[in-house]
Order: structure tokens, then sequence, then C-alpha cells
């Protein structure tokens, strides 16, 4: 009989521990199935569902995509989000995501000063509207023109759809005065194996100005299609002239400004930008990734059996999907 007893705790035992190796094996399995070169890429994935014909289960995106799929798949639905899950992870408050960087050259001239002070001034109120839930200068869009096609074009957004991703600041601007500073950055150089020091970041880093005038068309200001671009609208005008200056282009040529110092302000990829540029003058957004489930998993829940669809694989959300995926 204590044989028997002691049989059957053995069997217990082995089946608990046979169970728990399972389950950590199918955790530790989840990989992404195809990567997007950036997160305009998972917008088509979203509303179909499909990625070269096959079905996914799962995309990760960031508003205001996520937002306009939304309008053509009415069965996506937010299943976590990544930057939260980040967050607990490694106790921060979110990723450095998008970021602000400076012409070395302009940087470094004195004369433009008063120029490069007053483009901050405006530049830190217009993102601080933005994490308040302000819309105001969604109107810049507007003067653009009234067309939301034409302003998809341009801008690579419509304002229809910047206004509904400012309730909750979903598109996660990050005020000035949260701009994280050295300590902070260097929570963030273990995970995404990069090194920020003073020498990287702008010496109008973390400077509040209150200095405004109203022609930037000297200034050169490449920003990438999606959320993040939003922060230059009040720029896009001089008077009622449209600024050419003001760039709204892909991430592959951004990159190409950010090597070639062609243009005096870009936004990037913050993680990438620092490898490239070493002045980065304002943190822009501070963590914008959700997992998003297309309708197609039967089960709803995520597991090694599931494709994901994933973006900017070498690019700061593609290093955070990894670490809360594949690691």
């Amino acid at each position: 009989m204590s044989y028997s007893k002691s049989n059957k705790l053995i069997l217990l035992l082995v089946t608990f521990i046979s169970s728990c190796n399972s389950e950590k094996s199918i955790s530790n399995s989840i990989k992404i199935s195809a990567w997007g070169v950036d997160v305009s890429s998972t917008k088509n994935v979203l509303e179909t569902g499909l990625f070269e014909g096959e079905k996914y289960q799962y995309v990760v995106s960031s508003y205001p995509v996520i937002s306009a799929a939304k309008n053509s798949n009415s069965k996506i639905e937010i299943y976590e989000n990544i930057t939260s899950k980040f967050a607990a992870k490694h106790s921060v408050n979110g990723f450095p995501q998008a970021g602000l960087f400076i012409n070395t050259e302009l940087e470094n001239n004195t004369e433009k000063e008063p120029l490069i002070k007053s483009f901050l001034t405006k530049f830190d109120n217009t993102v601080n509207s933005f994490v308040e839930e302000k819309s105001d200068v969604i109107e810049y869009m507007s003067k653009y023109s009234s067309d939301l096609n034409k302003q998809t074009s341009y801008f690579g957004f419509n304002s229809n759809l910047i206004k509904s991703v400012i309730n909750g600041n979903k598109l996660s601007f990050i005020s000035l005065n949260n701009n994280p500073n050295i300590d902070e950055f260097n929570k963030f150089n273990k995970i995404f194996d990069y090194s920020i020091n003073s020498d990287k970041l702008s010496k109008y880093y973390l400077n509040q100005y209150n200095e405004e005038k109203t022609d930037y068309s000297d200034l050169k200001i490449s920003v990438p299609y999606g959320g993040p671009s939003a922060s230059v609208l009040p720029f896009i005008f001089n008077d009622d002239n449209l600024n050419e200056n003001i760039e709204f282009t892909t991430p592959v040529n951004i990159r190409s400004s950010l090597t070639s110092g062609n243009k005096d302000f870009v936004i990037f990829d913050s993680t990438t930008g620092i490898n490239i540029s070493n002045k980065l003058v304002r943190m822009v957004t501070y963590g914008n990734l959700y997992l998003v489930s297309t309708g197609n998993d039967e089960n709803n829940k995520l597991d090694s059996n599931d494709k994901i669809f994933a973006y900017g694989e070498n690019l700061i959300t593609g290093k955070v999907t990894k670490d809360i995926y594949e690691k």
C-alpha cells in the first residue's frame, strides 16, 4: 500500500512538471512569423487577416494605423498592450520609440540658436497639446486640404484619424517634462544593445524655451509617415504658403537623411537614430505598441500555432516585440 501511494505521488509530480514544461515550451516557442519594414506595412494584414495568402491571427502594430484598419475590419481588437508588458517586465514607464534629432552642424551654429530655440518652443507646445488631448493643431491639415484622401497621400494619415487617437493619448506622445534623463536611458542599454551618454544628447535636450517666431522656412525637416509626424503640423505653413522644406516620407529616406546630414531635424526610431546620429534633441513618443487580434484565432488565445506579423525587426519596436514574445 505504501509503495502504491509513492508511485501515485511520483506520477502526480511527473505529470505536474511535464505540464509546466509543456506550458513553458509553448510560451518560449512563440515566434514572429513575418516582418514588415514599418508600421504602414501592418495595415493590410490587419484589414484582411492575410499575409502572402496565409491567415494570420495576430499583428503587432501602433496607432493611428490600428484605428485606420478598424474602419475596414470590425473584427480586429487589441489583444494586449505590449508597452505595458514591457514596462512591467523591466520596471520602466515605456520605451523610447520616436526621437527628434538635430543635425550636428546646426547644433554647433551659434548664430541660429534663436531659430532653434523658437522651433523647439513651438514643437514642445505642439507635443504638449497632444498629451493634453487637444486637437487644435489638426486645423493645419484642413488648411492643406479638406479632402481626406489628399491628406492621407501627403501626411500618411488624415485629420479624422488623428482625432480618433487623441483621446487617451494613444500615440504615446511624451511631454518635455517627462523626457528621460541619462539614468533612465541607461536602463535600456542592455536590453537594446546601445549606449547613450551625454555626448549623444543635444545641448538643447531637456531645456525649455519660450521664444517663438513664425517663419521656419529655412529649416529642412524630414519626418516619417505616421503618428509622430503630427508634432510638426504647425510648421507646414509660412503664412498661407505650404512649407516645402517639411518632408513627410519613408523610414528609408529618413535613415538616409540622418546618414548624410542633409536635414536640420528628423524624427526617427530612437535607438537607430542614436546609433547613426549623435544628437538627440527630444523624445517624441514613448511606447505605442500593441498586439492586435485579426479575428482569425479560433480559441482567442496566443500560442505557438498562431501566426504573428510584426514590423521594424531591427527598430525599437521589433526589439521590444522580440523581448516580450521570443525571449
